[in-house]
């Protein structure tokens, strides 16, 4: 019996930007790519701007502040799979 085992290492980048691969492909992995934005209206199209299908989560402060419904407003303009 062949036994296989693979570790893989959890990876944070930062500083990404719209272009990199990091951003645009989906990757397989412990891996989560950081980018920064200024606006909601960015946020959003930042979020929206993939071809691919891919699952989103939005983490508020607990107990939320008043951004929450401002949140909750943007979580319907959202396209995630």
């Amino acid at each position: 019996m062949v036994r296989c085992e693979v570790f893989l290492v959890q990876t944070v980048f930062t500083d990404v930007t719209p272009q990199m691969a990091v951003w645009r492909e989906e990757i397989f992995g412990p891996v989560l790519a950081v980018m920064t934005f200024r606006t909601e209206a960015e946020a959003l199209s930042l979020a929206n701007d993939s071809p691919f299908g891919l699952a989103a989560a939005v983490r508020l402060p607990s107990p939320p502040s008043s951004a929450l419904c401002r949140t909750q407003s943007s979580l319907h303009r959202r396209r995630a799979g």
